[in-house]
């Protein structure tokens, strides 16, 4: 009887630990699942941001630029913004979620001389940009993972050099 309650009280203990275990293989599988998506939607963002044509909208919060995405001559409009907890990306009218978990997202800019310029940038200064900032948070269950980077805004950076 000592034998199986001993037993019986293993047994708990074992099927506990690997109740643990898996548990803290679910939170890391969702960080690399986070992590890989704020790694690709970087990726994206930066190309399509180092390519940028023009500005239309550069806030705090949101950035809008047109890019010829497909290099047949004819620029694309692309936004990038925060909505319901998520960073989207909208071409030609379509939206498509890019960072779910998004808590915050911010976009800063600077000129060719590193002075940062106040946002919403005015239209008179969109031509001004030539890095822009971004840093994005997205949450997880128990953490929060911030993203930043810095894009050099290669047609604008030396157009005005």
């Amino acid at each position: 009887m000592v034998v199986l309650g001993v037993a019986g009280i293993f047994l708990v203990a074992v099927q506990e630990s690997v109740i643990h275990g898996l548990r803290v293989v679910d939170v890391t599988d969702e960080r690399e699942e986070v992590q890989e998506e704020l790694a690709f939607s970087f990726e994206r963002l930066t190309r399509e941001l180092a390519q940028a044509i023009t500005f239309t909208t550069a806030d705090a919060t949101q950035v809008v630029f047109t890019v010829d995405l497909n290099e047949d001559d004819s620029a694309e409009t692309v936004d990038y913004s925060l909505s319901n907890g998520q960073l989207v990306r909208t071409e030609s009218g379509t939206s498509v979620s890019v960072v779910k978990n998004a808590q915050s997202v911010s976009f800063a800019y600077t000129d060719l001389d590193g002075n940062s310029l106040s946002t919403p940038v005015a239209s008179g200064s969109m031509d001004d940009i030539r890095v822009v900032t971004v840093s994005v948070t997205a949450d997880l269950e128990d953490e929060t993972i911030t993203v930043p980077t810095a894009v050099f805004v290669r047609n604008l950076f030396y157009a005005g050099s």
